[in-house]
């Protein structure tokens, strides 16, 4: 009994220290994981997958940019593309613009037609005038051209929006060779009172000399001689054909059939 006894007392003075060892050591495992888990014992080991999972990340951006670098390279040189034939339609427009405006145009006025040599659709005002005289009979004028067929100073039918381009110093442009223009002139406007008011005093003077040559008889006393040596054909009943000589040139027409009518009445008298 007391060896069994004993022994019991032994057993159960083992079973605390048992337990006692194993609550250290379970403390010390759990103390030692808890400071692996700090220092980076298995729970940063779990961590590392998140930083796995990142690398397919950085890859989709770098194809991403990749892909975005691609499309502007794409766009820049069809941007290049698109200007390189936009210059070079234009220089093939130019030539052809050029080839077409180097040659002889037409000018017209009224009813006569000058001939004019023309260099890559460019010519002046002056060597306009060059040709038709158009500033000696209008002086100061400004010439303009059109191909609308129109006449002379015929302000009704010119389409002021369809003329051919020309600066202010009177340079034309665009004209095509091989066309026939027709002039248009604008008078300038000092010039045109003082021609009017010229053509009036000639114009008093012409029908003195018309009714000079009315009361000249058949047979009678001749003409005046100074009446005799006008340039002006209305006195002989002809219309002029040009302002220069005409001494009334707005009434050439009534002045040269005045004159037809009395000549017929002298003959048939």
């Amino acid at each position: 009994m007391k060896a069994g006894g004993a022994a019991a007392v032994k057993s159960i003075a083992v079973k605390p220290a048992a337990a006692t060892a194993t609550k250290t050591v379970t403390s010390a495992l759990k103390v030692g994981g808890a400071a692996t888990g700090r220092s980076g014992g298995a729970p940063a080991k779990a961590a590392a997958p998140p930083a796995k999972a990142a690398a397919p990340a950085g890859a989709d951006a770098k194809a991403a940019a990749k892909e975005a670098a691609e499309k502007k390279a794409a766009e820049e040189k069809a941007a290049a593309d698109k200007k390189a034939a936009e210059e070079q339609a234009a220089v093939e427009a130019a030539a052809a613009a050029e080839a077409a405006g180097t040659g002889v145009i037409t000018l017209i006025y009224d009813v006569n037609k000058h001939p004019l040599a023309i260099s890559k659709g460019r010519t002046t005002a002056e060597a306009i005038d060059e040709e038709t005289a158009l500033t000696f009979a209008y002086p100061n004028c400004q010439i303009h051209l059109t191909l609308q067929p129109v006449r002379g100073i015929d302000w009704k039918t010119v389409a002021w929006d369809k003329l051919e381009a020309r600066d202010a110093a009177g340079n034309f442009s665009g004209l095509v060779a091989g066309k026939e223009y027709y002039c248009v002139v604008v008078e300038d406007g000092k010039e045109k009172a003082r021609y009017e008011k010229e053509q009036a005093e000639r114009g008093a003077k012409a029908l003195a000399a018309f009714h000079a040559r009315a009361e000249v008889a058949a047979g009678g006393a001749p003409v005046d001689r100074q009446l005799s040596i006008e340039s002006c054909s209305c006195i002989e009943g002809n219309a002029c054909v040009t302002p220069e000589c005409c001494q009334d040139w707005a009434g050439r027409f009534e002045n040269a059939l005045r004159i037809m009518e009395e000549k017929k009445k002298r003959k048939l008298g």
